[in-house]
């Protein structure tokens, strides 16, 4: 079993490139809410970055993000056929392809945010990592597989 420093060691080594989701399902802000919430049942999505015409990230669109517009028509505070521009949250972080794991997990944890958009060096989305990816990276450098668990 690995050491706490080895992990750490390892972490600020390996790229997040290595661990991030390449099938990224990127939505723009014309998207309707009813497509977004088709594609997050039919891909088993949490989230999703919002991304201009050049694929450059402008925010992220979460399952918490839809709940709470749902909340609002429930009330009768919104009525009309929503868009994605009406929920994304627009103060979206992003880090380069090539940032370390650790550097990934430090910005996730500070931020609270369950998942990063991962960008080349155009700018452009080219991935994304979770909170889940990071702790299934984990799982896998401490030896411990969902066959190990009880």
């Amino acid at each position: 079993m690995m050491d706490a420093e080895g992990l750490r060691a390892l972490a600020e080594a390996t790229s997040v490139s290595e661990v991030m989701s390449r099938d990224v399902f990127c939505l723009s802000m014309d998207t309707s809410i009813d497509a977004v919430v088709d594609l997050f049942l039919e891909k088993d999505l949490a989230q999703a970055p919002v991304v201009d015409a050049a694929w450059r990230p402008l925010g992220m669109v979460s399952k918490n993000d839809l709940l709470r517009l749902f909340d609002a028509q429930q009330r009768g505070l919104f009525t009309g056929e929503a868009r994605v521009s009406q929920v994304v949250v627009q103060s979206v972080i992003s880090i380069h392809h090539d940032a370390s794991l650790s550097v990934a997990a430090a910005i996730m944890a500070n931020e609270g945010v369950h998942a990063l958009p991962i960008v080349a060096q155009g700018g452009e989305v080219v991935g994304i990592v979770s909170t889940l990816d990071v702790i299934r990276w984990l799982a896998q450098k401490t030896g411990m597989h969902s066959s190990d668990s009880p």
